[in-house]
């Protein structure tokens, strides 16, 4: 049956689909855009590289339409800082290939490495599906098998246990191409199902291991062909140990449209690495206190090996952009950065795009200033970024980190094991606090963007706070938010302040569990990372109800969302297994289980209002979506673990589903 229901509607744009704005003036007169035929405008205002105030007066309409459209502010759900920095749209017969810088300002972690562009940015052309593995790579048949519970009994489990490929949880795969993204699971016949639900069609073929994805809107078919691996290697002193794959991904080769014009995107193999702090602290526990036992624990590193593909070239008939590297090298990271891309018709060089980067002094990459060059020594500068860079952040393998792993105390010597309890009893003693520091969590954040005129906006965060699910008390939680957004329009302009307050807050974790695994009730191993799922499905801490955007006149907008208590994620089913079939015994909430997600009907915008400077409502828009329930799909996962249930323990299966449910 259909039912409509008044639901949230997510009112940040993801960065990767924001390109509806004020367009680039064409490059091509309207012959370029017919397949076959091309054409060279050659009016270009050349700016000499004289200083940065003469160049902001010769400003190009060009360069002041792409300032304009730069787009940066917090993302209404989660409170996190969203920019999308438009760079060069190349046009086709059917439709426009953006190329387009993003920034993600939630907070840098410990563990993360830059990307080709910086830290926390990421470059969109192109496109790419990546999956992430559930315990072993996706194996069609195993997985068709487990998804019917009936099967399931002692023989069966005994029957696999010693099958390292093995298979019970379907891998999830995250893609992206011009105008969408998105994620999705393949099903034990190799159906994909998006999660949330998203309008494309998507086969994988697994003799030739590609995908292709269509657009039904745009009648355009995707082929994503170009295959490459990950892997990670646990690093101890001269010892080393290969721990498998970790992700794979491929890149998208051809964008076919319905009048038969073809887009094609030209890669290069490239190989990197990066090295993050691992471990597996022994604990024992003796009466009413807990040691660490050092001869139990195990301190190392995870070193993670990438095989990838560098895009170095798009074509559309006579228009070509060529894209260009350097390599970037640290103690403890090896890969490759974008120096420029260039812009060719008919084989001749129009325009180039070049990135400034030097590095933090941990390593990481870190992006400063984007401009356009017509000609040698002629810039058009596009814009400049400062960030936070005191205190400064320590290198990957530091072991100061909050449960979320986002930095958070100093020290050399710092224990690799968390401030956490076992059996009640609080590891303190030899232990490293998990609680966030607001000032190390901003470490490398962007902190203004600076346009060519002088305008500029100043981005003021804090860290995320909302109530414990189970407790009657707040919680400071990792991760950073908006607080105020501060713009000027020049040098000398009075600032115009954005500021932002939310409510409803609920931390989206409801334990915080390090646990690996115990021998008995005295002996244990513990990680140094929480194994808890202590973030939302859009990647927050806290998940808030209501978010209020305070304007510089004085009004103010209030946007309201479903409240968590609502519509949280549900606990996996669990069941014991016995010799002939399997009992139903609820759902597991006492272990560390996948959840069956329901973030999509959280995050859709229930209710809008504007008010004046006085309070006085001048809008309310409400919102109604229709659920269509007769096409949504749960595809199952299984976990095997084993469970203490009374005296005795058992084998159990945990039980979550990926639902794909269409919200029109």
């Amino acid at each position: 049956m259909r039912l409509f229901i008044t639901m949230l509607l997510l009112c940040g744009i993801p960065i990767s689909n924001v390109f509806s704005q004020e367009p680039e003036p064409k490059e091509y007169p309207e012959q370029a855009q017919v397949p076959g035929k091309s054409s060279v405008s050659s009016e270009e205002l050349d700016i000499p590289d004289l200083t940065w105030t003469m160049n902001n007066a010769l400003l190009s309409s060009e360069a002041r339409a792409m300032t304009n459209r730069i787009n940066a502010g917090p993302d209404k759900y989660t409170g996190t800082l969203q920019v999308n920095v438009p760079l060069y749209e190349m046009r086709t017969s059917g439709g426009v290939i953006p190329i387009a810088l993003n920034y993600n300002g939630s907070g840098i972690k410990i563990s993360d490495y830059s990307q080709i562009t910086g830290i926390g940015w990421d470059l969109s052309a192109g496109g790419k599906i990546t999956r992430a593995i559930k315990s072993k790579a996706d194996n069609f048949t195993m997985l068709r098998d487990v998804n019917d519970i009936k099967k399931w009994n002692t023989k069966f489990i005994w029957d696999h246990q010693d099958d390292n490929s093995w298979d019970t949880e379907p891998d999830v795969y995250f893609f992206e191409f011009p105008g969408m993204s998105g994620r999705f699971v393949l099903d034990g016949d190799c159906i994909a199902h998006t999660f949330p639900y998203l309008p494309v069609k998507i086969e994988y073929d697994s003799l030739a291991n590609l995908f292709t994805i269509y657009d039904p809107q745009q009648g355009a078919r995707y082929l994503f062909k170009d295959y490459a691996t990950s892997s990670s290697r646990i690093v101890q002193g001269y010892f080393s140990q290969y721990a498998g794959e970790t992700d794979s991904s491929w890149y998208l080769n051809e964008i076919k449209y319905p009048d038969g014009a073809t887009v094609t995107f030209s890669y290069t193999k490239s190989n990197y690495y990066y090295t993050i702090y691992e471990g597996e602290i022994g604990i024992a526990k003796d009466g009413s206190t807990v040691k660490y036992i050092n001869g139990w624990s195990v301190d190392c590193e995870r070193r993670i090996d990438i095989d990838s593909y560098q895009l170095t070239s798009i074509q559309y008939n006579e228009q070509e952009i060529k894209f260009l590297y350097d390599d970037h090298k640290t103690g403890n990271a090896s890969n490759t950065i974008l120096n420029s891309f260039e812009v060719y018709a008919n084989k001749q060089k129009l325009k180039t795009f070049s990135f400034v980067c030097d590095t933090f002094p941990n390593g990481n990459l870190r992006l400063k200033q984007v401009y356009i060059k017509a000609k040698p020594g002629h810039k058009r500068p596009i814009a400049s970024f400062t960030y936070y860079e005191d205190p400064i952040m320590p290198g990957h393998t530091h072991r100061g980190f909050d449960h979320w792993g986002y930095w958070n105390q100093d020290g050399e010597n710092l224990s690799g094991c968390p401030d956490t309890e076992i059996e009640g009893i609080s590891t303190s003693d030899f232990a490293s606090t998990r609680i966030p520091d607001f000032e190390r969590t901003r470490a490398q954040s962007l902190k203004s963007i600076v346009y060519p005129s002088g305008g500029s906006k100043e981005f003021i965060y804090e860290l995320h706070r909302g109530k414990l699910q189970h407790k009657d008390m707040m919680m400071i939680c990792g991760g950073l938010r908006i607080q105020k957004i501060i713009e000027r329009d020049g040098i000398n302009y009075k600032p115009s302040e954005y500021s932002y307050t939310y409510d409803g807050g609920v931390v989206y974790a409801d334990r915080f569990n390090y646990v690996i695994k115990n021998y008995g009730t005295y002996h244990y191993f513990v990680s140094p990372r929480c194994l808890s799922s202590i973030m939302d499905f859009l990647g927050s801490s806290v998940v808030y109800s209501s978010v209020t955007e305070h304007l510089p006149n004085g009004s103010y907008v209030k946007y309201d969302y479903t409240p968590f208590d609502e519509c949280k994620d549900i606990y996996p089913e669990k069941y014991k297994v016995l010799d002939e079939t399997v009992e139903y015994l609820g759902f597991e909430t006492s272990e560390d289980m996948p959840k069956t997600i329901r973030a999509w009907c959280r995050n859709l915008l229930q209710q809008e209002t504007a008010y004046d400077a006085n309070g006085k409502i001048v809008k309310r828009t409400k919102f109604e979506y229709l659920i269509d329930s007769t096409a949504c799909d749960s595809i199952p996962g299984h976990v095997v673990y084993r469970s203490h249930i009374g005296d005795h323990t058992y084998t159990c299966i945990a039980r979550y589903y990926r639902i794909c449910c269409p919200v029109l």
